[in-house]
């Protein structure tokens, strides 16, 4: 107590008591010895309750480490200058920029000024600027996301195929031009009047329902893909592959469901007609006066017309060589046997030509 005394007079006894700045003096262990009135009243402790006190009693815990090396550091090197956190009488916080001497070994002075206004001030410009950089990042993404949204609906415009969206309660939320070209009048969908005007089948001619369409069944969770529609319009018949996948919300509830829709209509009338010429081509084959015969790789018969099975006495399809079992035996035109590698088909299947 000694060494505080004279260090105080040494200060002067005046400057010390009308500082306004905390001043402490410590041991070496960092108990008080002596505090200025002005420490008080930034702690919010009277003087014996300090003078009963560390230095390490007063401090935040998140400062604790930091005062304990600092104090180290100030044993060995004469002084420091470092801003803490503390925590005062009635449990509030604040902020201590804190100058410390090593007066002797066991005597260390801290010139404590109370900078909590300062430190909070600097927190909030921190933390307004922390928002106004997020708020940009904000305006920032919300712009770019505006401008991909645009690209999106820009492609999703340019579609060829139809495009539309519908929510969980089954009205459309999107529609691009070629979804517009998919209803007869598209003006009339929001109010459930499609089926007004259009019939819609399946490909075998059965008449779909409201529920047995494309989006009522991907709007129950249903994956659809390339399923052949028929529509009946009043102004013309057209054909569409549906195809659609619903979306899922964050909590994976289904929120809505996107829908394609390709005009197939020049395809299904050309394999229409690919199959009616195919049938009068079999009908042609079928009454020729000439036989026919087609045959596999392997020398299989696989389709002869009615002129060749009345010339086949066996009446089966099988392999060309069968027929020697059956009883028939091939001439060539001199009058001589065919042998097996003279028989036509047999030498169609070696690539030569046969004409005979």
């Amino acid at each position: 107590m000694l060494n505080a005394q004279l260090l105080k007079e040494k200060y002067n006894n005046k400057i010390y008591y009308n500082s306004p700045d905390g001043i402490f003096i410590a041991d070496s262990t960092g108990k008080y010895m002596d505090v200025n009135p002005s420490a008080c009243k930034i702690t919010g402790y009277t003087f014996e309750e300090l003078t009963n006190m560390s230095l390490f009693d007063i401090l935040h815990p998140d400062s604790k480490d930091e005062v304990f090396n600092v104090f180290k550091s100030l044993k060995s090197k004469g002084k420091t200058s470092n801003e803490f956190k503390y925590i005062n009488k009635d449990g509030t916080i604040y902020y201590m920029q804190v100058d410390a001497v090593k007066f002797d070994n066991d005597t260390y002075l801290g010139f404590c000024k109370d900078t909590t206004k300062r430190k909070l001030n600097e927190e909030a410009s921190t933390e307004l600027a922390i928002r106004k950089k997020l708020e940009d990042d904000l305006i920032k993404q919300k712009k770019q996301l505006e401008i991909k949204n645009e690209e999106l609906k820009a492609i999703m415009e340019s579609m060829s195929d139809g495009l539309f969206m519908i929510d969980k309660n089954c009205d459309f939320t999107f529609l691009n031009q070629g979804g517009h070209d998919f209803f007869y009048k598209p003006e009339l969908i929001k109010n459930g009047a499609s089926f007004t005007h259009t019939k819609y089948y399946d490909m075998q001619g059965k008449a779909l329902l409201v529920e047995e369409m494309t989006g009522s069944k991907v709007i129950k969770g249903e994956k659809i893909k390339n399923s052949r529609i028929k529509a009946e319009r009043p102004d013309k018949t057209l054909y569409f592959s549906m195809s659609g996948n619903p979306i899922y919300n964050e909590y994976g509830e289904i929120d809505a469901a996107i829908i394609c829709c390709r005009d197939i209509t020049d395809q299904v009338e050309n394999e229409e007609l690919i199959y009616q010429q195919s049938e009068q081509l079999e009908a042609i084959i079928e009454n020729m006066v000439d036989g026919f015969c087609q045959i596999d790789k392997n020398n299989n018969c696989i389709k002869v017309n009615k002129a060749h099975r009345k010339f086949m006495e066996s009446g089966k399809i099988s392999e060309f060589e069968q027929t020697f079992k059956h009883g028939q035996i091939l001439y060539d035109e001199n009058g001589d046997v065919l042998f097996d590698k003279d028989i036509p088909s047999n030498k169609l299947l070696r690539g030569e030509s046969v004409y005979q």
